[in-house]
């Protein structure tokens, strides 16, 4: 979740998050295992029906290998 909500990472990407105007408070940074910052919803490979605090590890979440589907 971190990969597109924190700011100022080393990583390549554009953070997702917008900019605060009056009326519109985006939500802060979604840290794991933290309930408070926000879940995810798994949409591919396969859809999840609910939303879930990240790292999920429920069935179909990581390949045979253990890599991660």
């Amino acid at each position: 979740g971190d990969v597109v909500t924190r700011i100022g990472q080393v990583h390549v990407y554009l953070p997702l998050r917008a900019l605060p105007m009056p009326g519109y408070w985006p939500a802060g940074e979604l840290i794991e295992g933290v309930a408070a910052t926000g879940k995810w919803q798994e949409l591919t490979p396969t859809l999840s029906p609910s939303c879930a605090v990240f790292p999920n590890f429920g069935p179909g979440m990581q390949a045979t290998d253990g890599s991660y589907a």
